[in-house]
This record gives structure tokens, sequence and C-alpha cells, in this order.
């Protein structure tokens, strides 16, 4: 796939809100993008994706400031962005368990690397640094389960890379783990024809 896209400009990079500075010549972001991917069912109960891909943004809105103290935006950066997705998911045939209906396992990777480029150093921005607030991995997995056609238990998990927190990466945040633990039961009242989920 190969296509290109623009964004506009925010009210916000317009108009500096505590300077009241008015940048009046910005224009969209564009961007260019290429991707190659596959996705495949290797059988009933499991597919697969992976897809690379690296995008160019031109005209990056950035910020630059003025007489020491006055922050306007400008169109005069560019971002290159490389990554790669891979997602599997896993639908395990319960047939010969009767009390369990389903069980669906899932596994998503994340890597992108987002960075300064080109005209961006003369905004004072390092090239080839990452653009911070972006991890450049992250990790998702989730199982869910289904019981008796009325209790769902739902477990997830994610991981997070650290995070760059100024543009010379000299500081990050730590990675980290976030699990959510999620549990449903469905009650079916059927004379009114209803069905309730507590969860």
């Amino acid at each position: 796939n190969l296509s290109t896209g623009n964004s506009l400009p925010s009210i916000f990079e317009y108009v500096n809100t505590e300077t009241g500075r008015f940048s009046s010549a910005l224009n969209a972001e564009q961007a260019l993008n290429f991707e190659l991917g596959t996705r495949n069912k290797l059988s009933n109960w499991l597919r697969y994706e992976v897809l690379v891909f690296t995008n160019t943004i031109s005209n990056a809105i950035l910020p630059q400031t003025l007489d020491g103290d006055q922050t306007i935006f400008t169109n005069r950066g560019e971002i290159k962005q490389e990554g790669l997705e891979v997602q599997v998911d896993l639908n395990i045939p319960c047939e010969k368990l009767s009390w369990l209906s389903s069980l669906v396992f899932s596994s998503n990777y994340a890597y992108l690397s987002s960075r300064f480029a080109g005209s961006a150093e003369e905004l004072g921005f390092p090239t080839n640094k990452l653009i911070p607030g972006v991890p450049v991995h992250r990790w998702n997995q989730q199982i869910s389960l289904n019981v008796l056609d009325r209790i769902n238990f739902r477990v997830a998990h994610q991981w997070f890379d650290q995070i760059a927190l100024n543009d010379d990466n000299s500081a990050f945040t730590p990675s980290y783990h976030l699990v959510n633990l999620y549990v449903a039961y469905t009650f079916e009242l059927e004379k009114i024809g209803l069905s309730v989920d507590l969860f």
C-alpha cells in the first residue's frame, strides 16, 4: 500500500495561548506512507498478520522560539517513522469440553521508531533522536474464556517500553506493565426477552 495524506494545523498551533502570538503562515503537514504486509489463516483456529511500514512527514509543524521567550509553530520540520506490527490470534477449539464455550488468545507486538530528521535540526531538534512521548516497543496480549455461555473471563496484559521525555533523549520514563481483569455473568430474562450482564 502506497498512500499520501495531510494534517491541517490545530487552533493551538495557530495561536500561542500564553503570548497571543499568531502563526499566520502555517500549512498542512504532508505524509508519504508505504506499507507492506501479509495476513493469513493457517487453520480454523490460528491466524496471523505481519506489517512493516515507513512514513515520511514533511512540512511537520514544530515549535520555534522567537525573541528568547515567545513560541510559535512553523512548517520547517521533517519526521521519519519506521515500524513493524505483528498480530497472532488463537481461537482454541472447545468442542470436547462441555463447560467451556470458547477460549480465545491474541497477542500483538508493535515497533515504532519516530525520529526528527532533515530541517528539524535548524529549529533546534536533534536529528535521529526519538520524538518524545512515543514508546518504541509495545506488547499486548489477551485471553478470553466463556464458561457455560454465561460467565466471561478476560485478562489483558500490556507492556510499554520506556518513553523519551525530551528532545535530546537524555531522560526517559521507566517501562511498565498494565494488567486488566474482567469478569461478567449473563442473566437471561426470557419472559421479557432481556439479557443482563453483571460485570
